[in-house]
């Protein structure tokens, strides 16, 4: 994250975390929160004990807002009118992070189909 905070400011990117570590508890309250997590829709919001954010692995980073579909391949959430979003397109992948395809925000450690 070091590196990829570097590179940011060299480019004179702002880039910040809304979001990275959550406990049980604070994933718990989200989900209770969310009426599409409470339904069983987890497509935003993972059930405590699913989080990458709790595996401490994900970050939400601030300055991109777009929303998706599920896989890379299927209307993945881009922002091309968000300088932090084409920052991380471009970088993230240097320090081993990948977006999850429904989030422009969220960028974690994992592989898949919902990893772009």
């Amino acid at each position: 994250m070091e590196l990829l905070h570097r590179r940011a400011a060299e480019r004179g990117v702002p880039l910040f975390a809304n979001s990275a570590f959550r406990s049980r508890e604070r994933q718990r309250d989200l989900c209770r929160a969310d009426a599409d997590c409470r339904q069983g829709d987890h497509t935003y919001i993972a059930p405590p004990g699913y989080s990458n954010h709790q595996l401490g692995v994900a970050v939400d980073f601030a300055g991109t807002y777009a929303t998706g579909g599920t896989t890379c391949g299927r209307r993945r959430a881009t922002d091309p009118g968000s300088r932090v979003w084409r920052f991380l397109e471009r970088e993230a992948s240097a320090v081993g992070l990948q977006q999850y395809s429904a989030e422009s925000w969220h960028w974690d450690a994992f592989s898949g189909a919902s990893r772009c």
